[in-house]
């Protein structure tokens, strides 16, 4: 990762490395599982169709239960550093 990347923050004495750019990208990935949870509801409210044998809204639920793990990995993979992980996450 090239060092224009990375802003030292102070804070309390202690020198912590914020990767510029990816806390948002991380949250943004931290929110669609949520947001498509609570905003897709509504069009997704519907008996018909029946998919694998439930009811579609059932069927999206679940699948998004599924899929979450996905997207808070990809967050984590963004706010995790290489200075994190070799400072034994001292910086967590």
């Amino acid at each position: 990762m090239p060092s224009g990347d990375l802003v030292h923050a102070t804070g309390r004495g202690t020198i912590g490395i914020v990767a510029k750019g990816r806390p948002v990208a991380a949250l943004v990935s931290a929110l669609i599982p949520a947001v498509a949870l609570v905003a897709g509801l509504p069009f997704v409210n519907r008996l018909e169709p029946v998919v694998l044998g439930l009811p579609f809204l059932l069927f999206w639920i679940l699948g998004w239960v599924l899929v979450t793990p996905v997207f808070l990995a990809v967050a984590y993979v963004l706010t995790d550093t290489k200075a994190d992980r070799t400072a034994g996450g001292a910086g967590r």
